[in-house]
């Protein structure tokens, strides 16, 4: 087969509705069949009928991503006072929280955080 009847990446995630990312982790996987010419990842069009169309769950729409500093500023730039907040429902569930805190004292004791995560990390290890 020639260069010329190969697709690229981009190409074949046009074909399939998917995102770039999304036909790299196929050809990663071993799902997709390509070859790598220089630095660039090419497919034979006949290796596309292999693929077939997923469900998709989570996978957002190919697009325009802000950077960590646009989205920093948005979030910033958020008017909280205008949440809705209720103090005397948020007063009852620090009640309610503060009543499970002493029960669970009482019925097990003081509870050393500290101490807890030290012997976690030490069984990961």
């Amino acid at each position: 087969m020639s260069d010329g009847q190969l697709l690229t990446v981009r190409e074949v995630a046009r074909r399939c509705q998917r995102s770039e990312e999304t036909v790299r982790r196929w050809i990663w996987s071993g799902k997709l069949p390509a070859k790598k010419l220089g630095n660039q990842l090419f497919v034979q069009p006949a290796d596309l009928a292999g693929i077939r169309p997923e469900r998709r769950v989570s996978e957002p729409r190919a697009g325009y991503r802000a950077s960590g500093k646009e989205r920093r500023k948005q979030s910033e730039a958020s008017d909280f006072t205008s949440l809705p907040y209720d103090r005397e429902q948020k007063l009852r569930e620090l009640e309610d929280d503060i009543k499970f805190a002493e029960m669970i004292h009482r019925k097990y004791g003081p509870v050393d955080v500290t101490e807890i995560l030290r012997q976690v990390r030490e069984e990961e290890d």
